[in-house]
């Protein structure tokens, strides 16, 4: 159909692949880095019993935004 053609030229998995796997890898440098400090982590998400680094969190494209501070959980692992 005309919007299935339309999205196929929209559309490129090869970019998204490619994004996905670059986000990937920033995530396991930062989970290396706080291996010892990381209670939970999710597809875009760190829960950690310190801060990160200033350079690590602001508005920018790539950066952690601190949603919680102090934040009381239960991690069942």
């Amino acid at each position: 159909s005309y919007e299935s053609d339309k999205r196929s030229k929209t559309v490129s998995v090869g970019v998204a692949a490619a994004i996905t796997a670059y986000a990937r890898i920033h995530m396991n440098k930062i989970k290396k880095k706080y291996k010892d400090n990381l209670y939970y982590t999710d597809t875009d998400s760190l829960v950690l019993d310190v801060e990160l680094e200033g350079n690590l969190v602001g508005r920018g494209i790539g950066k952690f935004k601190l949603e919680y501070k102090d934040f009381e959980g239960v991690y069942i692992g």
